[in-house]
């Protein structure tokens, strides 16, 4: 039998996950409106969906607060505007081998 405080944290997972698909939208919505291409988004999160396939499947969306790293990639893939000319960067060279160095790549 399932304690109260599990049952209330399990409860609490469906809002999580809106919460989460909403950052997302937001996310994309921001990163449109100034034209920066949100495939870099779409990128870090199926490098994400890699490093986590652990052959759990749905089982650890059951039990995750983020909805599925693939439908959040697929999500981003429907709200990225098509046939935009993108900015390409938002920080300098300097800027950007600065970040690289302090990222240790």
């Amino acid at each position: 039998m399932l304690d109260p405080s599990t049952i209330k944290a399990l409860s609490q997972l469906h809002y999580d996950r809106e919460m989460e698909a909403e950052a997302d939208a937001g996310a994309v919505s921001m990163l449109n409106q100034v034209r920066i291409d949100p495939i870099g988004l779409h990128q870090f999160l199926s490098t994400m969906d890699h490093s986590q396939d652990h052959g759990w499947g749905d089982w650890l969306e059951f039990l995750s607060t983020h909805p599925d790293t693939k439908k959040r990639i697929q999500a981003i893939e429907k709200l990225r505007l098509p046939s935009v000319e993108w900015n390409h960067s938002l920080l300098t060279q300097a800027e950007w081998s600065s970040l690289q160095t302090a990222c240790g790549s």
